[in-house]
C-alpha cells in the first residue's frame, strides 16, 4: 500500500502569494492581512478565532491601490503557530463581488501573471 496520497488539487483558479492590507475591522484588526488571492477567493491571516460557515464582508487594497470590496465564505480555519501575531488562518471563497471590483481584480491579476 502506498503511504504517500496523491491530493488532486482542487483549485479552480490560480493563486498569487502577495501580502495584502486589508481595511482593519474588529475581525482583523489592524495587522489582519491577505496572505494570497486569485479569482475564487482569498486566505486571510487574523487576529480572531472564525469559523467555518461565516460570511464576511472584507475590503482589501491591491499593491497598485485600488480597492476591492467583497462577501466571503470561510471554507477553512486553522490556528497558526503561538508566536505568531496573526492567530488564525481562513480560506475563504469569494461569494459575492461587485463587477467594478472583479474586473479591477481580474485586470491586476492576469497582469501579475504575464510577469
Amino acid at each position: 500500500m502506498n503511504e504517500f496520497k496523491d491530493k488532486k488539487d482542487r483549485r479552480q483558479n490560480a493563486r498569487f502569494k502577495i501580502p495584502i492590507q486589508l481595511r482593519p475591522t474588529e475581525l482583523f484588526g489592524k495587522e489582519g492581512r491577505i496572505q494570497n488571492v486569485s479569482m475564487g477567493g482569498v486566505r486571510i491571516f487574523g487576529t480572531k478565532n472564525i469559523d467555518v460557515g461565516e460570511i464576511l464582508k472584507i475590503d482589501f487594497s491591491l499593491p497598485g491601490g485600488e480597492w476591492i470590496t467583497a462577501e466571503v465564505l470561510v471554507v477553512w480555519a486553522r490556528k497558526r503557530p503561538s508566536e505568531s501575531i496573526l492567530k488564525y488562518d481562513l480560506g475563504c471563497r469569494f461569494i459575492e463581488v461587485p463587477p467594478d471590483s472583479q474586473k479591477i481584480l481580474f485586470e491586476y491579476l492576469a497582469k501579475i501573471s504575464l510577469d
